[in-house]
This record gives C-alpha cells, sequence and structure tokens, in this order.
C-alpha cells in the first residue's frame, strides 16, 4: 500500500511538473530532440533522479524508476511540451554517496531540475548540494515561515527562506510541508 502511495505520488509531481513547465519559457538545459522529430530546436528538460537502486529498498527504487519512465513514455517523451531526459543515479543508501552522485547530476550532467529523494536521511545530505546549485528540487521538505494564502514564505534545511506558494487552499505558519512542483522558479508545496 506504501508503494502505491509512493508512485501515485511520483505520478502527481510528474503532472504538475508537465503543467508548469507548459507555461515556462523552456526553462534552460541542452538542446536535443529526445526520439521526437519536430523537436530538434526545443530545449531538453533534463530530471536528475537519485535513487537507492542498491540496498533494503531497491525494489521500490525500481519500481519508482518505471514509473517515471512509464509517465514519460505516454507523454511522447515530453513534459510541458518539452523533450525530457531522465538520469538516474544509484545512491546505494549511503549518505555519503548520495552527496556524490547529486554532484554528479548537477555538474556534470547539468540538469535542469533534482526530483526525489526516497528517503529522508539522503534528502538531508542533499539539501546543501541542491541549494547551492540553485535548481528546484521536486521532494524538498521545509515548514512554512508565513502563513500561504496560496503565496507566503517557506523555510528549507539550513534556515534559507524563500517564496513558495501552497498548491491549495491556506497553509498555516508553522507547517511541515514538501515541494511538489516549481512554477515559475517558485516552490509549490502541500503539508507533508
Amino acid at each position: 500500500m506504501a508503494t502505491k502511495r509512493g508512485l501515485l505520488a511520483v505520478l502527481l509531481a510528474f503532472g504538475l511538473l508537465a503543467a508548469a513547465c507548459s507555461s515556462d519559457n523552456g526553462g534552460g538545459g541542452s538542446t536535443g530532440n529526445a526520439g521526437s522529430t519536430g523537436n530538434e530546436n526545443l530545449p531538453t528538460l533534463k530530471i536528475g533522479i537519485p535513487l537507492p537502486f542498491t540496498g533494503v529498498v531497491a525494489e521500490s527504487a525500481e519500481e519508482m524508476r518505471q514509473t517515471f519512465e512509464m509517465y514519460v513514455e505516454q507523454h511522447d517523451g515530453k513534459l510541458g511540451g518539452l523533450p525530457v531526459d531522465l538520469t538516474f543515479e544509484d545512491t546505494e543508501t549511503d549518505a555519503e554517496l548520495v552527496v556524490t552522485k547529486t554532484r554528479k547530476l548537477i555538474n556534470e550532467d547539468q540538469v535542469d531540475i533534482i526530483s526525489g529523494p526516497m528517503l529522508a536521511f539522503e534528502g538531508l545530505a542533499m539539501i546543501d548540494s541542491v541549494n547551492k546549485a540553485g535548481i528546484p528540487w521536486v521532494g524538498q521538505t521545509g515548514v512554512t515561515a508565513s502563513e500561504l494564502r496560496p503565496g507566503g514564505t517557506c523555510e528549507f534545511a539550513g534556515g534559507e527562506r524563500v517564496a513558495c506558494a501552497a498548491e491549495q487552499g491556506v497553509i498555516p505558519s508553522g507547517t511541515s510541508v514538501r515541494v511538489i512542483a516549481v512554477v515559475d522558479g517558485r516552490p509549490v508545496v502541500r503539508p507533508a
């Protein structure tokens, strides 16, 4: 049951990401066609996904990979009209390795967005690398520093405060939240 909820959350995050990108001007990244014709001039949306394919949750990580790939395939290799390149890295359920793999995704693979993490301790390990790079991170958790109506301020690890928006309704100050999408550079959150 928990695995199904996790897979549904991944699908929802991808759907919201696609909606965010459809009103965007491209969001950077390299150009490419992701196997599609007629997209040669569109930037490719590169998504980095560090998951623990080795270790106690390997089966769940593989299910998440298959779900990401299935969603993109069902949408003709695009999100929000942009060709997509998914890059997966095995974190081996190791906090030190997740930092190395996250830095690789950011610096070598030059991803536009990080998705994940699957495990809380991996998320804590990734925070500094992702925040220093200044790229959107779908799945990051924090706390509302003000009431979100829908806009307001959220605080993430290290005390970083950023403008954010509630997915829906009002979220009271002091509520734990998770980033589910980034629209125009602004995190969209829901209660965690």
